[in-house]
């Protein structure tokens, strides 16, 4: 973005001062917990070296506070402060009721990224999540750090340098999603046919077979839009807008009722259960013990990982139930609100890339709990930012503001 004044060594733009303060926020945030997946990690905290753990946590609250004070420069309208305060105070609750301060401390990164281009926001997320992934994908294929081997139902699963086998496969979904937001109409069907042999490669090492076949499903999607002589002609018609706008109440609701209403002893059920890889079964198990509350309740899921795990499993890969139970309900319902918002401004700015990625992160959210994992999606953080158009015109708007400032203030001096 160009300094607001040319001749001045404060020339530097609030916002791009604001910007680049979240921009550093956001990537020690990424790093703290991306970080907290490598195996090495891992294998430290097993030998006893808590030492990299309290560095990672405490760069985590340290990313918070850099978010906050890239917020102080900001010209926010009253009716944003007022939103931001009611959205903290209920996540305060929450936290209270849940135990966890994870959804608590995100508002600060919503808050940071709130006067930040759309745009940038994700190409910083890009770029680090990238690098993150890529480094620790390649360092663990050179005998660098460990490639662990899991061993799941006579399956041979790569770790990849990753704490979980599918962490790799995973991310490189979202990785892909955010790297074909930013390509956009650029994007070329070369790149798209990468996108499908590593992805390929990923499922060979992994067998992450649910991550693989929605994959290969949104980048054949990308590939026709690609083709296509009309782009996105379904998205441009009324019809697919309005089931567009509907997709977080859908995709909620389905799987939460599905998994409610499984039945061990029906031949459908087992058989749909199966296709999940237990996943019906697991989320029917914990509608019962557990029961969904309106503001949450303390939990502590016990999944399959390198780290040593205490209590049996009972953990539910459906984003949306598993925010109800931890979260509850009232959450569950902010943060499909949250989705909504950005496929309803997407709609509104024709930009059909946004909306139908985020359609395909409602869709993966039913068998994966990234929904509101912003190391792995940034982009529920677009509910608050600001298009390239908005934001040029509010920049515009300000500077006349401060250079009519400092017009009065030369003025006053002579």
């Amino acid at each position: 973005m160009k300094e607001v004044f040319n001749n001045k060594s404060e020339a530097k733009s609030i916002y791009e001062w604001s910007t680049v303060l979240f921009v550093v926020g956001y990537v020690v945030f990424l790093i703290s917990i991306s970080l907290y997946s490598n195996i090495e990690v891992a294998k430290m905290e097993e030998a006893g070296i808590t030492i990299v753990g309290r560095i990672l946590n405490y760069s985590k609250y340290l990313a918070f506070i850099i978010c906050i004070i890239a917020s102080f420069g900001k010209m926010l309208k009253r009716n944003i402060i007022v939103a931001f305060s009611l959205v903290a105070a209920f996540l305060a609750v929450e936290y209270l009721s849940s135990g966890n301060d994870t959804m608590f401390l995100y508002i600060f990164l919503f808050f940071g990224a709130s006067l930040c281009k759309s745009k940038t926001i994700i190409k910083t997320c890009c770029i680090c999540q990238g690098i993150l992934l890529f480094a620790t994908v390649g360092l663990s294929q050179l005998g660098i750090i460990e490639d662990r081997i899991f061993l799941d139902g006579g399956r041979n699963r790569h770790g990849l340098g990753f704490t979980w086998t599918t962490t790799g496969a995973i991310l490189f979904l979202h990785w892909s999603l955010q790297y074909i937001y930013l390509r956009g109409e650029k994007i070329k069907l070369i790149e798209l046919a990468l996108m499908v042999a590593v992805t390929f490669w990923f499922y060979v090492m992994t067998d992450a077979s649910m991550t693989f076949y929605l994959s290969i499903a949104f980048i054949a999607y990308f590939a026709i839009v690609k083709i296509e002589t009309n782009k996105f002609l379904a998205l441009r018609r009324k019809p697919f807008q309005i089931i567009a706008m509907l997709m977080p109440v859908l995709a909620a609701g389905f799987s939460i009722v599905a998994q409610w209403l499984y039945n061990g002893s029906n031949k459908f059920w087992i058989n749909a259960d199966s296709f999940t890889h237990g996943r019906l079964k697991l989320g029917h198990n914990g509608i019962l013990e557990y029961g969904i509350t309106l503001l949450g309740q303390p939990m502590k899921w016990v999944g399959f990982t390198a780290r040593k795990s205490i209590g049996e499993y009972n953990y539910i890969d459906c984003s949306y139930l598993q925010i109800a139970i931890e979260y509850g309900l009232l959450f569950l319902i902010l943060a499909l609100f949250v989705y909504t918002v950005i496929i309803y401004r997407g709609i509104l700015s024709k930009d059909y890339y946004i909306v139908s990625i985020v359609c395909f992160l409602l869709i993966f959210a039913m068998t994966e709990p990234r929904l509101m994992n912003l190391m792995y999606t940034p982009f529920p953080l677009l509910v608050f930012s600001m298009s390239n158009e908005s934001e040029e015109t509010t920049v515009r708007k300000d500077k006349n503001v401060i250079q009519n400032i400092y017009r009065k203030k030369e003025v006053s001096d002579k």
